[in-house]
């Protein structure tokens, strides 16, 4: 985990009044070791430096070929750096253990086309003196943030969105688009911008090149070329072949990302991504430490997952560690962590996930994260309903209608479920009727949107193959679910100079999980069948059955009463809310949320409120 930042400049100009020092002290916190900076006549980065792997100076950073025209600098991980250097460098004695090393011999050797051959998370500047170009480089899910803004004078571009405020010519705006994205589909980085206007991400798997006088975006990870290629070869398979070579894939992935130097960690939850974590962990026989968030004591019983942690906890034989946000401090660490994000989030259970990392920032500096786990295994509840209407295209009615029936019974403990099946169909062809259970909560007529025929009409889905359900997994996994998870997880973690590993991203086990057939995702009984299965007697039937958990944290309660004087204030006060939400018809509905007694569906009070929030701490700041 480092902090990058630079400028590339177009022919001719130069900004007089840039100081790289000042930007980079703004995200000292993501790498407090050492910082390195490279200047010439049209560029200028550096980095802060977390060493994870060789803590000595000889691995700081910018990194240079022998001939000093290739120059580098680097944040993230390189999991196969000893593969490759076995391969392409067997007679070079390399200085150091860093991962990182490697790259300018990788870029000598191939030239861009070496981002192909790395596996790993990566944010990635390059300087090319001999051909006068300049490189960024995003990781093939975007596991590493790399953010930017162009103008005539060139691409200056940042780790963190904040240091880029530091420039004089970018000003911190909204961006109005991302607002009713968010308002209207519940989404949050479901693309290439952000949140401030004229800020963009780099995209997922593609690199930026940069000459005299112009800049592209090119995409260099073939992700449907590599599914359709794989799904070929798995529908000869039977089920017991696709599940050995998973086990095979999932065991490599996580080999290398506990291959580290420092002390690891791993976040743990009740939930069946943490089961599959810790079971491949416990036949490691690794001693990892291990951490669990729950809520105040006694108060939340029905959200908290600290007797199933526990269980996880004593399957690794971890040191367990339990972080607790208490009521009385939720105020306070909400604030904290609206700074550290910087832009909205889609849940206060949020919150918990940075005191966790904030708690325990000083027990060790990797985290491993099991974001992911639900795309890849078809865990999400929605995903039934794609799945059925692949069922409808290749299979007899009777016979479809008859497991339909099965399925549900199973899941819910009735076959009568019309509320949750019209919710997620909703859910699966238009984000934002429902939560990812298929709850559906009420769109309201108190929007004043007047381009939100334009968010209608926008393409937000992907549609690349004959598979409704591989669909919307790939759906969540690059728009809809895993950016803004993979975004709190940099965030919380960096935050605290720690770094957080995804070993379920590993992209040939990516590629492979998704490119199962779609009977071997779903059993009559549990969903993501054939994810869980190789586990199973590790983990025990009791985890193997269990399900994904929808109620996920205490927001509904925490709005009522632990923030409701909060609540109203920042909604009714903000005039980024008013510009957007009738203010008559937003009170009405605050007050018959507040008053009702049912434990109401809290999202899109949830959306509002976080939204005010936002504009109070970091846009009017």
């Amino acid at each position: 985990m480092c902090g990058l930042a630079g400028q590339f400049y177009f022919s001719k100009f130069k900004d007089n009044n840039f100081s790289i020092e000042k930007i980079l002290k703004k995200i000292k916190f993501r790498g407090p070791d050492s910082t390195g900076i490279f200047e010439n006549t049209n560029s200028v980065f550096g980095i802060n430096r977390l060493a994870i792997n060789d803590k000595s100076d000889s691995a700081s950073q910018p990194l240079f070929n022998e001939n000093k025209n290739t120059i580098i600098i680097f944040n993230g991980e390189i999991y196969n750096h000893k593969e490759l250097k076995e391969k392409y460098f067997p007679y070079k004695k390399y200085l150091t253990k860093c991962d990182s090393e490697i790259l300018p011999d990788l870029f000598d050797l191939f030239s861009i086309d070496f981002i192909n051959l790395i596996k790993g998370m990566f944010s990635i500047a390059i300087i090319d003196k001999k051909n006068n170009k300049r490189y960024l480089i995003r990781d093939r899910f975007g596991i590493k943030p790399l953010y930017y803004f162009n103008d005539y004078r060139g691409i200056c571009f940042s780790s963190e969105i904040a240091p880029l405020f530091e420039i004089d010519r970018i000003s911190k705006q909204y961006n109005e688009e991302e607002l009713i994205i968010f308002l209207q589909h519940g989404l949050i980085n479901s693309n290439n911008q952000s949140w401030f206007k004229n800020i963009h991400q780099l995209p997922p798997g593609h690199f930026m090149e940069i000459d005299n006088n112009s800049f592209s975006l090119k995409r260099y990870y073939d992700f449907e070329q590599k599914i359709n290629s794989i799904s070929n070869i798995n529908s000869n398979k039977s089920f017991y072949q696709l599940s050995d070579r998973y086990l095979e894939l999932l065991n490599n992935s996580f080999d290398q990302h506990l291959d580290t130097e420092s002390e690891i960690g791993i976040h743990i939850s009740g939930g069946i991504d943490s089961a599959v974590m810790s079971s491949v962990i416990s036949q490691k026989k690794i001693k990892l430490k291990s951490f669990t968030f729950d809520y105040d004591d006694g108060l939340y019983q029905e959200y908290s997952e600290t007797n199933e942690s526990k269980v996880l906890s004593n399957l690794m034989n971890s040191d367990h560690t339990l972080t607790t946000l208490k009521d009385h401090e939720l105020e306070k660490e909400l604030n904290i962590t609206m700074q550290t994000e910087y832009e909205p989030f889609s849940s206060l259970r949020i919150v918990a996930q940075h005191l966790l990392y904030k708690d325990n920032k000083d027990e060790c500096k990797v985290i491993l994260d099991g974001s992911g786990g639900d795309e890849l295994g078809a865990g999400y509840p929605y995903y039934l309903i794609p799945y059925f209407l692949d069922m409808v295209q290749t299979q007899n009615l009777d016979k479809v209608n008859f497991r339909i029936k099965s399925i549900i019974k199973n899941l819910y403990g009735t076959s009568d479920k019309s509320n949750f099946i019209l919710s997620s169909l909703g859910q699966f062809n238009f984000p934002g009727v429902s939560t990812i259970d298929g709850t559906g909560y009420k769109k309201n007529d108190f929007f004043l949107f007047e381009n939100i025929n334009y968010v209608k009409k926008r393409k937000l889905y992907f549609d690349k193959f004959k598979s409704n359900l591989l669909n919307a997994q790939c759906n969540d996994l690059f728009y809809f679910k895993l950016p803004r998870s993979l975004r709190y997880c940099d965030r919380s973690s960096s935050r605290y100079s720690m770094e957080s590993r995804v070993p379920f991203l590993d992209h040939d086990l990516v590629e492979y999980l998704l490119s199962i057939p779609p009977e071997f995702k779903f059993g009559t009984k549990i969903q993501r069948f054939l994810f869980k299965y190789p586990h199973k007697k590790v983990m025990g039937k009791d985890i193997f059955f269990r399900n994904k958990k929808t109620l996920a944290d205490p927001q509904t309660h925490w709005i009522k009463n632990t923030l409701k004087d909060m609540v109203y204030d920042i909604c009714l006060s903000s005039d980024l809310v008013k510009s957007y939400i009738d203010k008559a018809k937003l009170s009405e509905y605050i007050d018959n949320f507040m008053n009702s007694k049912e434990n109401n569906n809290s999202y899109l009070i949830g959306q509002i409120f976080i939204l005010g929030l936002w504009e109070k701490n970091i846009l009017n700041q």
